[in-house]
């Protein structure tokens, strides 16, 4: 089994209550906003000042995007989950990949793969028996090579499947990108 407990040891920040992040591979920052329902805003924004940010709609809230060095962009979401949702999955992923993962406030979260419009894999990280999508057994030896499953509190549960996209997509994510890093903003409407 592949170590990471101390990769992710940052999932214990008290703001990461609930989010989303939405890989999406071969398209710019703006590109990924608009394919997970946003509207993208002229600024860059960190976590902090886009959850200040006042809204026109009541329900609105900000997401934001970057480009990664692995060819993917990703979108982040604090206290959102638009990138958890397979019919918006299923549209950003019409012409290439999408990986998702989110973890609800009460500690639930989902893992999700999504390649030429259909949702291939879907599992939750803490109960991984509870999946689906057209392939639901796709990454199964991944899941048992970084621990998903197991007793290891860093793989039940959200660092586990951030362990399994780092091995099988080469994404990197870490505690910046998510809370402190400026990202292209963008507006999400209910």
């Amino acid at each position: 089994m592949s170590g990471g407990g101390e990769r992710f040891s940052w999932l214990a920040d008290p703001q990461l209550v609930m989010w989303c992040v939405t890989f999406v591979r071969g398209v710019s920052p703006v590109e990924a906003l608009r394919r997970l329902g946003a509207e993208p805003v002229s600024e860059k924004l960190t976590a902090g000042e886009a959850a200040s940010q006042p809204t026109a709609d009541e329900g609105a809230w900000m997401a934001r995007a970057a480009e990664l060095d692995s060819g993917w962009s990703v979108v982040v979401e604090l206290l959102s989950w638009q990138g958890a949702r397979p019919a918006l999955l299923e549209l950003a992923s019409a012409d290439t990949e999408v990986v998702s993962v989110f973890l609800s406030g009460s500690g639930a979260d989902v893992f999700h793969y999504a390649a030429g419009g259909k949702v291939v894999t879907w599992f939750e990280p803490t109960m991984p028996e509870s999946c689906g999508g057209t392939e639901p057994d796709r990454f199964a030896a991944a899941m048992q090579r970084v621990g998903l499953g197991a007793d290891e509190e860093f793989t039940s549960g959200p660092g586990g499947a951030l362990e399994l996209i780092r091995q099988e997509f080469g994404i990197e994510l870490d505690r910046h990108l998510l809370l402190d890093a400026p990202l292209v903003a963008g507006l999400v409407r209910k």
